[in-house]
C-alpha cells in the first residue's frame, strides 16, 4: 500500500498516463477495428501548476481505436459517441485516496475527471488517418474528503481545485486489422 507522498504522487502519475493509452493492439472492442494512433500531447495551460503530478508540456503515447454504428472506443479505457461527422467526445474519472479516513478523520481523496473532445480525420479513401482535439484533466478534493495543504503538497497537487489541458494531434501509426 502507498503510503508516502512521493508513493501517493508516483501513483497518481500513473494513473494519469493509463488513462490515455494501453499497449497498442491490446484488446480488441466491438465493431471495426480503426487502426493505432500516436498522440502527440502538447499542453495548452496548467492551472495545476508547472510540472505537478510530472505534468510535461509535452507528451506522446499509442492509442487504438475502434468504432460500433456512433460508439468510438479509445483504447480499453473508454467509449463515447461519435456523430456524422465524425466529432467523437469521451468523459471519465477516477478517484485516488491520499490519506484513508479514520475514526477522528474524514480523509483525504483526490478525484480526476478527463474530457476527451475531437475529431477523426478520413484520407481519400474514407479510412481514418489521424485525429485533433484536446483533453482536459480536472482535479479536485472528492465531496467527502477534507484535503489539508500537506496532504495536497504530498499528492502533487497544491492548488485544487485545478486542470491541465492538451491539445492532441494523433496519426495513424498501425493499420486496421480486418
Amino acid at each position: 500500500m502507498c503510503t508516502s507522498p512521493s508513493a501517493r504522487a508516483g501513483l497518481a502519475l500513473a494513473v494519469l498516463a493509463a488513462g490515455c493509452s494501453g499497449p497498442p493492439g491490446a484488446g480488441r472492442f466491438p465493431g471495426t477495428d480503426l487502426g493505432g494512433f500516436r498522440v502527440a500531447a502538447t499542453s495548452t495551460s496548467n492551472g495545476c501548476g508547472a510540472g505537478a503530478l510530472g505534468s510535461p508540456a509535452k507528451y506522446s503515447f499509442e492509442i487504438d481505436l475502434s468504432r460500433d454504428g456512433s460508439e468510438l472506443f479509445w483504447g480499453r479505457e473508454a467509449s463515447g459517441e461519435i456523430d456524422a461527422d465524425l466529432a467523437f467526445e469521451f468523459a471519465s474519472g477516477v478517484s485516488i485516496e491520499i490519506t484513508p479516513a479514520s475514526n477522528t478523520r474524514k480523509g483525504c481523496s483526490i478525484g480526476r475527471a478527463d474530457h476527451i473532445v475531437g475529431t477523426l480525420r478520413e484520407d481519400a479513401l474514407g479510412n481514418v488517418s489521424g485525429f485533433s482535439g484536446t483533453l482536459t484533466h480536472a482535479f479536485a478534493a472528492t465531496p467527502s474528503s477534507v484535503c489539508s495543504l500537506d496532504e495536497r503538497i504530498g499528492a502533487g497537487l497544491p492548488e485544487l481545485p485545478c486542470q491541465m489541458d492538451y491539445a492532441l494531434e494523433g496519426q495513424r501509426s498501425r493499420e486496421p486489422e480486418l
